[in-house]
């Protein structure tokens, strides 16, 4: 979601109501745009329409407001900081990174910095020491799109795994249901997407991902064939401008009439480093607990929802602090239990 209502400081989200999405049990992500200034941030000074800085590059056509930035510019770096800063002190628990691609644009689109690709690992690589010397809590950071960045052609050993250190997962769009309309294009899986897709499996990464689909047809094939992939599926209107829940009609009919309050998943990846996800259903609103320990009995972590709401839910956790080792998770409501065996392997 976007951190304001309407992008403006003004109707900024509090953090009141960003805790009221996460006792919801929810893990609230805020976008952020890293790759492309926009004209209605905080940010965004009217004068540079007039005088553009060295950073600021040409307006996007396809999204008038949106313009191309020379991303690794010391300034725009600052003013994401910054940005980042505005986040984390309403209290998300991540970030979700667009216009991860625009290293693309500058290599070769409009060719003026080869090592665009480079450049683009070490941004996310400082965004996430920048967050980590602001806190100790978890906080995750998604980039979206661009998962080709993992192999391009300045993209060595060593970066790749300051990439993978710097990111617990990618958000992907249009991977399954590619095409020119805006929605409900033909199911038709990118190979060379899920490819690369794989491989951020391998390295335990969690996959979010999008279609924009309104046809419960394909949104039930899609569904399937995202699970199938151990990806987080969701599916919704591209104008993105209600919630919905993302797993509509197969997942509520397959537990609808299921005798169980609650269906945990084994979490994914398995075994995992450093992060993993819990996946669950609930048929109806209820207390629950959700709790992990280590193998000698001690809880590690713990949440608690006073009303969490029915539905699909997911549970993201950084386990970076801890030894490797077994871990086993515990969802608990008043009537109901389910439990399972994580490993983390660093």
């Amino acid at each position: 979601m976007d951190y304001s209502a309407d992008g403006t400081p003004e109707k900024a989200f509090t953090a009141a109501q960003i805790s009221a999405i996460q006792r919801s049990g929810k893990i609230a992500l805020a976008y952020l745009s890293i790759g492309e200034a926009e004209d209605y941030r905080f940010y965004w000074k009217p004068v540079w329409k007039i005088h553009p800085p060295n950073w600021l590059g040409p307006e996007n056509p396809n999204w008038p407001g949106n313009y191309k930035v020379r991303f690794w510019d010391p300034n725009w770096q600052r003013i994401v900081f910054a940005y980042v800063d505005t986040i984390l002190a309403r209290g998300f628990d991540g970030i979700y990174c667009d216009i991860i691609d625009a290293y693309y644009y500058w290599r070769e689109e409009n060719p003026e910095q080869p090592l665009a690709d480079s450049l683009m690992v070490r941004f996310l690589a400082k965004i996430r020491q920048h967050v980590e010397s602001k806190t100790s809590a978890p906080f995750f950071i998604f980039p979206q799109n661009g998962e080709a960045l993992i192999e391009e052609d300045h993209i060595t050993d060593s970066l790749r795994a300051l990439f993978w250190n710097s990111i617990d997962g990618i958000g992907v769009e249009d991977v399954f249901c590619p095409g020119d309309a805006d929605e409900n294009n033909p199911f038709a899986p990118d190979s060379d997407r899920l490819n690369y897709l794989q491989k951020f499996r391998a390295h335990g990464k969690i996959v979010l991902s999008v279609e924009y689909l309104t046809d419960t047809h394909l949104i039930a094939r899609y569904i399937r064939a995202a699970s199938a992939a151990h990806f987080i599926p969701y599916a919704a209107p591209r104008a993105l401008n209600r919630l919905v829940n993302g797993i509509p009609t197969e997942v509520r009919t397959v537990f609808h009439s299921a005798p169980e309050q609650l269906t945990l998943s084994p979490n994914f990846p398995n075994p995992f480093n450093p992060t993993t996800a819990f996946r669950f259903f609930l048929t109806a609103p209820t207390p629950a607990d959700f709790a992990i320990y280590s193998a000698t009995g001690r809880r590690v972590w713990h949440h608690h929802w006073q009303n969490l709401t029915a539905g699909l839910h997911t549970i993201f956790w950084n386990a970076k602090n801890l030894p490797s080792g077994a871990y086993f998770y515990r969802l608990s409501t008043p009537r109901n239990a389910a439990s399972g065996k994580a490993l983390l392997l660093k």
